[in-house]
């Protein structure tokens, strides 16, 4: 954020509620709640910026040019919305292992049922040479079992016979 400063010119101008002020009489900069004149002076009633403690000062004329306005730009928050989602989204969905195991998994069409998370998270995955077959109902699973079991014999069966 940039910061422009500018000398407060105190000739029936007084700083306005919200401005923000840095000056020798604060330890940081504050924020304007109220500004009134008593006589040739000038009463600002201001909060810290970060400590947020209350400040009340009343100033003289030589105080005045000692003071000075800091204009701070405010961050600019147009764009595009559906752009700025998505790119969470995919923020969210790249780390959202590290939080979830199952993630894939619940984030799937799929219900799972629970000894087939067991099985493929506790079993399958954790062994580097993957050679496990899950099938949706036990017939299938037995008809593809038969058709490997003959597979290698009869692999076996040519070697053998050589």
């Amino acid at each position: 954020m940039r910061k422009k400063k500018k000398e407060i010119d105190l000739s029936g101008e007084f700083p306005e509620p919200e401005s923000i002020l840095e000056g020798p009489f604060w330890p940081e900069r504050v924020k304007v709640i109220s500004s009134r004149a008593i006589g040739t002076n000038l009463e600002i009633r201001a909060i810290g910026v970060k400590t947020e403690r209350f400040y009340s000062r009343i100033l003289t004329e030589s105080d005045f040019t000692k003071v000075k306005y800091v204009e701070v730009k405010r961050k600019d928050f147009t764009g595009d919305a559906e752009s700025f989602f998505l790119s969470m989204e995919a923020h969210r969905i790249r780390y959202a292992f590290q939080f979830d195991p199952l993630f894939a998994v619940n984030v799937s069409q799929i219900d799972p049922l629970p000894h087939q998370i067991d099985a493929v998270y506790h079993y399958v995955l954790k062994h580097p040479r993957v050679r496990f077959l899950l099938a949706d109902r036990s017939e299938e699973a037995c008809e593809l079992l038969d058709d490997a079991r003959d597979t290698n014999h009869r692999e076996h069966d040519t070697i053998n016979n050589k």
